[in-house]
């Protein structure tokens, strides 16, 4: 993904181990990506997702001409339920958007997804969403 520009993905390593990854996705050329992130369960809790997530975020928002992805827009979605998921979005300072109903492709085929996005010039203070009681 690094040759093409389109997904550009980072390792969270702890020693030798890989813990998780944080990554902008579909990277589209006209300013917009999607960030997306996983992390080991043993790694949980500790806000090591949300400050590698939060480092994504400064690269990919920072201008093309001093190393960054320059980005204008980037969009987080995950399947509706996925609560842990949007506690690390919603620190991060996403703003809620919706429910893209049957948006997301899993194994289990189609489901409903939430769907956010922060602008290189919002505000990146944490947010209360409507569909996560907090």
């Amino acid at each position: 993904g690094w040759a093409s520009g389109e997904h550009l993905v980072w390792g969270i390593r702890h020693g030798a181990a890989l813990m998780g990854v944080v990554g902008l996705y579909r990277v589209d050329g006209r300013g917009s990506g999607e960030l997306g992130y996983w992390l080991a369960a043993s790694a949980r809790g500790r806000g090591i997702l949300t400050e590698a997530a939060r480092t994504a975020l400064d690269w990919g928002f920072a201008p093309a001409d001093a190393g960054g992805a320059g980005l204008h827009r980037i969009e987080w979605h995950a399947v509706v339920g996925n609560d842990a998921s949007a506690r690390v979005a919603q620190t991060l300072g996403f703003h809620f958007e919706g429910v893209r109903r049957d948006a997301l492709l899993g194994e289990g085929g189609r489901m409903d997804g939430w769907a956010a996005a922060l602008l290189a010039t919002d505000d990146r203070a944490p947010r209360v969403w409507p569909v996560t009681g907090g």
